[in-house]
């Protein structure tokens, strides 16, 4: 059965860090993102080895284009979103002035994703811009 990845359009991380006091936004940024990406493995789920990881998911469905009675199959526009919590990206706020940051479709390649996918689905696609 082949498996598909739903489409990820923005990744927000919560996080915190402790030991950041003069740094300028951008400097706390990337001094977070780097020490938290230094030893993070994206091919293992949040929690790996203990409690399974809750994915909520929202779908909403923009418009009905296709039916077919004849062969059972129906096409929609739709969006579908996940939301997990990975604490290996979790820092403590402290001094900081960065709360939580935001990253694009391309920085979230770095990241652990659900391996979502719609039982017996005939095709998808996901848009240019979010690949």
């Amino acid at each position: 059965m082949k498996r598909k990845q739903g489409p990820l359009k923005l990744l927000v991380i919560f996080i915190s860090l402790n030991s950041l006091i003069c740094l300028k936004p951008a400097e706390e940024v990337s001094t977070i993102l780097h020490s938290k990406l230094a030893k993070y493995n994206k091919n293992l789920r949040p929690n790996y080895g203990e409690e399974l990881v809750t994915i909520g998911i929202t779908a909403e469905i923009f418009s009905v284009l296709d039916i077919s009675d004849k062969n059972m199959e129906f096409t929609v526009s739709m969006e579908f979103k996940q939301t997990w919590n990975d604490t290996r990206l979790s820092f403590d706020v402290g001094d900081g002035t960065v709360k939580e940051i935001g990253v694009g479709a391309e920085f979230a390649k770095n990241f652990w994703v659900p391996d979502t996918f719609f039982a017996n689905e005939k095709s998808s696609s996901i848009p240019k811009h979010l690949k």
